[in-house]
């Protein structure tokens, strides 16, 4: 069974998601490239993907820890387990 099915979505409207329905929004970014090769454009278009999840993906990982070391302090304090 399709998700579609499942979620009992009609085949005419659809079923659409804008932004606003993150509960967080999303950072968008538009990046030009001018490149006329069609390989040489993806290559590009890749290596500055690449660049960008590296550069945050640090950047979650210590959100990440803060938001463990919080449940800790919060489970530690309350006596609850987060």
């Amino acid at each position: 069974m399709e998700a579609s099915q499942f979620l009992r979505v009609s085949p005419e409207t659809g079923l659409f998601f804008d932004s606003s329905y993150c509960p967080v929004p999303l950072a968008q970014q538009y990046i030009g490239i001018s490149e006329q090769n069609f390989a040489a454009r993806n290559d590009l278009l890749n290596e500055i993907c690449y660049k960008k999840v590296v550069y945050i993906a640090p950047l979650k990982a210590i959100v990440g820890e803060r938001m463990n070391d919080w449940r800790s302090i919060l489970s530690l304090s309350l006596g609850k387990r987060w």
